[in-house]
């Protein structure tokens, strides 16, 4: 997703007010710089990308957060994601992904059936989010090629 359709849903109308040299500009060019390091990452040195997950005091990996991000960023171009759900062999990696997700209470998005039905070696589950969002990078190339070429013909 390009930064012009996400960037407001992060800083809302400070994004108007961000001059050089002020704190507002400061978090913008910081957010830009991760972003293009995240995509940087994944398409030429793609096993450096890692994501970042919250940790407990007890060392316990929470990716529930991280998730709630990627979930918030599909909601922002739902009918982007279609094609990616059209099968279950290209769909299985963003559920990877989405089984994490809460609702603001922190409860999961698929309640607690989900988590009942999970086998014991799935806890840890939130390992496998990183070849998931590898795998959406791939399966989602033909789409970012198309909207390259479609908006450089416009342009």
């Amino acid at each position: 997703i390009h930064p012009e359709k996400w960037m407001w849903h992060i800083v809302g109308d400070h994004e108007k007010r961000a001059f050089i040299g002020t704190k507002a500009q400061a978090v913008l060019d910081t957010i830009a710089a991760h972003y293009n390091e995240i995509s940087t990452c994944l398409s030429e040195d793609r096993y450096s990308y890692k994501p970042i997950f919250m940790r407990s005091q007890d060392g316990e990996t929470s990716a529930e957060d991280w998730a709630n991000g990627f979930h918030g960023a599909m909601r922002l171009g739902l009918d982007h994601w279609k094609p990616v759900f059209e099968t279950f062999d290209v769909a299985a990696p963003v559920m990877t992904i989405l089984v994490h997700c809460t609702d603001p209470d922190g409860i999961s998005i698929y309640g607690d059936e989900i988590q009942n039905i999970l086998p014991d070696h799935l806890k840890d589950r939130w390992m496998v989010i990183r070849e998931a969002v590898h795998a959406v990078f791939d399966q989602c190339a033909p789409l970012r090629a198309a909207t390259a070429e479609s908006g450089a013909r416009t342009a």
